[in-house]
């Protein structure tokens, strides 16, 4: 339009301007008479908002509180927690998955939400702040350990990823069920897992090992984990009749969660592990 910026029109003498936002066109009315000053000013803003809208940061319902997209907005000035989203959302995942795995999720989530602010509005949450958790995640101080006493730095790439992945989750679930306008985690990548390379028991160590166990017993098990790989929920439940000494061959049918309930493999047969074969590698 002739005589003003782009994304800047007349609106009954005064201007109003637009921009993309979440694949729609938006107009909104700035309130100032049109002038070609104020037409210069509002170009200046709505590059400013665009900008804003590229990077993350821009608040819509901050910077346009009584726009025409929020006019029918059922109590839309009620504060919807995302630890309430968060757990609606592990509710509904909860039968899609075994007990472990959804006590490890919830488990994460929480420590999570505990960084970001259980209380947070989930429409205040903007793509800057899930940035400076992810840095947070990455490299904060935290502390583990069966007592809470152990304080570590840091935590892996895998594990950030993995952190991130559920909120990513939970924001597609807020934006598909109307909580939010627009999915701050959009844009947000996994971040590049570690390239350190992995520091096995060796040969020359493993004798040292066994011979260092206190008990007969601890040392069969310790025998049994580095010759057949097997994860410690699986040596838990291993029982006599996953046992075939004559073809020298175990069967992996179980696992023994931290929770203490015991689950057959996942695709309802066992992996068998030869025993001859891995001790003559």
């Amino acid at each position: 339009m002739s005589g003003y910026p782009t994304g800047v029109a007349p609106n009954k003498n005064h201007l109003r301007i637009w921009f993309m936002y979440v694949g729609q066109r938006r107009w909104e009315a700035i309130g100032v008479a049109d002038t070609p000053k104020n037409r210069k000013m509002a170009g200046e803003l709505r590059s400013n908002i665009v900008y804003r809208i590229k990077t993350g940061t821009f608040d819509y319902r901050s910077e346009f509180p009584d726009s025409p997209m929020f006019k029918n907005e059922v109590g839309s000035s009620k504060l919807v927690a995302i630890r309430d989203v968060a757990d609606l959302w592990l509710k509904l995942k909860k039968p899609d998955w075994a007990n472990s795995s959804y006590v490890t999720t919830e488990r994460r989530v929480r420590v999570t939400l505990d960084i970001i602010g259980n209380g947070k509005d989930i429409r205040s949450v903007m793509q800057k702040d899930l940035l400076n958790l992810r840095i947070e995640l990455l490299s904060g101080s935290y502390f583990t350990g069966r007592k809470m006493n152990i304080e570590k730095k840091g935590r892996t790439a895998a594990t950030v990823n993995s952190s991130m992945a559920d909120l990513k989750a939970i924001f597609a679930f807020a934006h598909g069920n109307g909580y939010i306008e627009a999915n701050p985690m959009t844009g947000i990548k996994p971040l590049k897992k570690s390239s350190k390379r992995p520091d096995p028991i060796t040969r020359e160590e493993y004798p040292r090992l066994i011979a260092a166990c206190s008990t007969h017993q601890t040392a069969n098990m310790w025998s049994l984990a580095i010759l057949t790989g097997l994860r410690h929920g699986e040596i838990c439940a291993l029982a006599w009749e996953d046992i075939d000494l004559e073809a020298k061959k175990l069967t992996v049918s179980r696992n023994l969660t931290p929770q203490g309930s015991i689950h057959a493999a996942e695709d309802g047969s066992g992996k068998p592990r030869h025993l001859s074969d891995r001790r003559s590698r």
